[in-house]
């Protein structure tokens, strides 16, 4: 079981017995998540010391035929810049890369490689951080990807820990506690959380159960649990009565109510998109549907990268001369302060977010470590 898909097995354990035998579905990658794994070898190669910045990136083509953008660039600087400011400066942490750090439980092994790990011998203190480039926000608390390869790395290194953080670095989508979150813990509720994970296997019951998690199931399609929430969905959302004397209480519940049931059916219809795409190439027939080619914007081709070679072809000069991003400007002596004073992001639009209270009350009083 790779740690990524932990979170999944411990909230729907029976899902590890359902999606026995199959295969993941073929499918081509998004272009997100084409960039995310393009990020991620600009983050390992910037943080193992191949490169001195992903800036350097820029323009540049990275294994899996991505040509990195400033913007792919800017957001992984984030990331790296935290590293580096917060490890790399302090002599008394050791740190590790992307290392394989995979550990036996009874019942099941865990494969886990963490983004970055760092261990304080002056504070006793393990460090984890999880580096995310997609949109869809992650917490870090309670977070068993985060928290297997914190177990990882505390068997595979001999450490013993007094205090853990574990930690997301997420750059792209807004979060009100900004883009890196973290969920400081002792060094003795990781091991028992090591405990509790060492008995799930072997004692706790099988059972389906739905949510966010389904994303990642091979079996998602042929699911009864999943298949039992899209009728339940398509249900609510045919029965849903909205008026206009509607309170804010009601409106409130009615949205959740919606969400979820949205949520249900668009992870049912992404199962089933995969599905129908890879019969299609394989030559059945799914009435009513055909694969047609996606396309992102249009770019230079490689061979034509090269502003003389362009000149000389088309006769015009079609290179052209743009300001900075507003990470450039400090990279290039800026000040803060500075850069402050005349940058700005600009909106484009509005949209209603959930907030979470739990985590809001977190903000507003504190937390007790």
């Amino acid at each position: 079981i790779e740690a990524v898909n932990l979170p999944r097995v411990i909230a729907c354990n029976a899902s590890v017995k359902l999606a026995t035998g199959l295969t993941p579905v073929a499918s081509m990658p998004t272009v997100d998540q084409q960039e995310g794994i393009a990020a991620h070898y600009v983050a390992a190669s910037v943080l193992s010391g191949k490169f001195t910045d992903p800036l350097e990136f820029v323009e540049r083509q990275t294994p899996n035929g991505v040509w990195v953008s400033p913007e792919i660039a800017e957001n992984v600087a984030i990331y790296v810049n935290y590293c580096t400011e917060h490890y790399y400066q302090v002599p008394t942490i050791k740190t590790w890369v992307e290392s394989t750090a995979t550990f036996e439980v009874p019942g099941a092994r865990i494969g886990c490689r963490p983004d970055f790990v760092g261990f304080d011998s002056a504070t006793n203190t393990l460090f984890i951080e999880d580096f995310k480039y997609g949109h869809r926000l992650v917490e870090a608390e309670m977070n068993w990807t985060l928290i297997a390869d914190a177990i990882g790395a505390m068997l595979a290194y001999n450490l013993t820990p007094d205090h853990v953080v574990l930690a997301i670095s997420q750059p792209r989508p807004f979060h009100p506690d900004g883009k890196r979150r973290e969920w400081p813990i002792s060094g003795d509720y990781l091991r028992q959380l090591y405990g509790w994970l060492s008995r799930f296997f072997v004692d706790q019951p099988e059972n389906l159960a739905t949510g966010p998690h389904c994303s990642g199931c091979l079996a998602v399609a042929f699911c009864p649990a999943a298949r039992q929430a899209e009728f339940n969905a398509v249900d609510v959302a045919s029965k849903l009565v909205i008026r206009d004397d509607m309170g804010e209480e009601d409106i409130r519940q009615a949205l959740l109510t919606i969400e979820r049931a949205s949520d249900a059916l668009e992870l049912r219809a992404d199962a089933l998109r995969d599905l129908a795409k890879t019969r299609i190439r394989q030559g059945k027939i799914i009435g009513d549907y055909v694969i047609e080619p996606t396309y992102g914007h249009y770019a230079v081709k490689a061979e034509f990268k090269d502003p003389a070679i362009l000149k000389v072809l088309t006769g015009v000069d079609v290179t052209d001369t743009k300001l900075v991003s507003k990470t450039e400007m400090i990279r290039r002596g800026v000040s803060q302060a500075m850069a402050d004073a005349i940058t700005y992001r600009p909106t484009t639009g509005e949209k209603l977010v959930r907030r979470n209270a739990n985590n809001r009350a977190k903000r507003l009083f504190g937390k007790q470590p």
